[in-house]
Order: C-alpha cells, then structure tokens, then sequence
C-alpha cells in the first residue's frame, strides 16, 4: 500500500489542478448479485462545470463485514467511488487507480500492522489531533495487531470522526467551488 494514495489527497489535488472542477455522487443504490447484497454509489468528477465527466462506481458488501464497515457502507462505496472517478480523471492515477480496500484485499489476510503503526495512522488521518485519535484507538477495542484490510477501515472511520468533529462534511466547507452545476 506504500504506492496508495488516499481519496482525501485525491481531492485535494483535484481542486489545486481544477478549481472551478466539480464532484458529485448520486444516492446509493442497494444492488443483489445471486444471494449476496451490496450498496453501488457512483461518483462522476468534472475538470470544468459544462466538461465531459469520469464517472465511476464502487460496490461495497451490505452488511459490513468488519465492525468498521458495519453501518457505514454506503459511505465506504462512495468514497471509493469518487476516488476511482478522480483516478479515471487523471489525478494520481500514476500510483493507483484502486481503493485502498481493493489494494488490502488483495494482499495476504497474513499481513498485519502492530499497535505503534495503528496508533501512528490514526494520528495522521486525525490530523494531529491526539484526542480524537486516542478515542478512535479506544473505540475499536484497543487492537495490538490490525489487518491491512481492518487497519483501511479504522483509518475511514478515523477521517469521518475528524469531518464530524470539525464540521467539514464537503468541498465547499473548505472553500472549494461548490456552487457550479455540471454537464448533464
């Protein structure tokens, strides 16, 4: 996963490269495949208001398989959605275009990061903040080990945490162009 680069850092990029560039996603959509269920979100990502979109969708296992993953589903399946969207338009592809959940699947259930990397993540995808990353580290049960599978997870409960506690739930929160209608 040293290649991955995380949606958040994606959409940072996608607003440096493309300030007046838009981002949407469309309400999930609870999908059957034979006998298993799963929630689909679609993400499309405009460089320009009125330019041609990438448009990309993810499918997350409904329900959860992990307590991480548990009750937050589609949040998970948009997320991926719209960091495939911004791979399909050109930002960070060079690294990876898959979630960081397709990469940790595809890798040994064997691998696992001990507590001092659990603990240090956490710290970064809270931003620096210790509290809140001690209590995210206390929530999930205080883990000595974590797969790189449970870890991706605890690390998006960790940067939804971080959004609810500063109320920072969208682009436009943090000054981004927000207001623009894309191309239909």
């Amino acid at each position: 996963m040293k290649d991955y680069v995380p949606v958040n850092v994606r959409i940072v990029r996608f607003y440096e490269r493309y300030p007046e560039g838009v981002i949407t996603t469309e309400p999930p959509e609870v999908k059957q495949l034979g006998d298993r269920c799963f929630i689909e979100s679609r993400a499309t990502v405009y460089k320009q208001p009125h330019s041609e979109g990438f448009t990309a969708t993810a499918w997350e296992p409904y329900p959860g398989k992990t307590p991480y993953t548990r009750d937050s589903e589609a949040m998970n399946a948009e997320t991926s959605a719209v960091g495939r969207a911004l791979a399909l338009a050109g930002i960070e592809v060079s690294k990876s275009v898959a979630s960081a959940d397709e990469i940790a699947g595809r890798q040994q259930f064997a691998d696992t990061v001990k507590k001092a990397v659990i603990k240090n993540r956490l710290l970064k995808a809270c931003l620096d903040d210790k509290d809140l990353a001690a209590q995210i580290y206390v929530d999930a049960g205080e883990p000595e080990t974590l797969t790189t599978s449970e870890l991706v997870e605890l690390l998006e409960l960790a940067t939804q945490a971080r959004r609810d506690k500063t109320g920072v739930t969208a682009p436009g929160d943090l000054g981004w162009p927000s207001g623009s209608e894309p191309k239909q």
